[in-house]
């Protein structure tokens, strides 16, 4: 039995080997098992989570648009974005990976259509492995954007603080007398104890 696994795992190790350019080959070139070359390759080169490249696809689709071209081909230019991005997001009867594309289909569609002054921050975010939720890429780029003050509508409304003020009726206090208040401008607000 085993000699015949060896015996297989040698073909399938030619095979891969005499199918690799030189410089693949380099990246492999001391596993031992078709399978570890396989598993190495598949990790290196892999296109299954490509996140760059999904949000690729998803702004070529939200920005196509018909124009001067025809229908029909108009519509294999959406085809073969629509097939691609089904290799990158295949169909699930998981609802957890089904939640997970509707997510990156809302950050996407968030990213794509933020103006140029974000793009850095943008290509941060798709840089990892996965994307962020839609709430925490907004985030993200609101503190980064804050940080370096690169986005034009960057003004006091976003140097504000949310505190709490107690008080009632009268300012005497009571049940129910917390209240939240906006305080916008540079500084911290007195009664909320300072900047700490």
């Amino acid at each position: 039995m085993y000699r015949e696994w060896v015996r297989d795992d040698a073909i399938v190790f030619g095979w891969l080997w005499n199918s690799m350019e030189p410089h693949v080959a380099r990246n492999v070139e001391f596993m031992k098992t078709s399978r570890s070359v396989w598993t190495a390759l598949a990790e290196l080169y892999s296109q299954e989570r490509n996140v760059s490249r999904i949000y690729e696809i998803y702004e070529q689709l939200f920005n196509s648009q018909q124009g001067e071209t025809s229908l029909v081909e108009f519509y294999g230019l959406l085809r073969g974005l629509w097939g691609e991005l089904d290799l990158h997001q295949p169909l699930s009867t998981s609802l957890e990976e089904q939640k997970k594309q509707r997510e990156e289909f809302r950050v996407a569609l968030f990213l794509s259509k933020l103006n140029s002054d974000y793009r850095v921050f943008k290509d941060q975010l798709l840089a990892g492995e996965t994307l962020p939720t839609a709430a925490n890429a907004f985030s993200r780029l609101q503190r980064a954007s804050l940080g370096t003050n690169s986005s034009p509508s960057t003004g006091s409304r976003e140097s504000s603080a949310l505190y709490s003020s107690t008080g009632g009726r009268g300012g005497r206090g009571g049940r129910g007398a917390k209240r939240w208040m906006l305080h916008e401008g540079g500084g911290c607000p007195q009664s909320f104890g300072g900047c700490m």
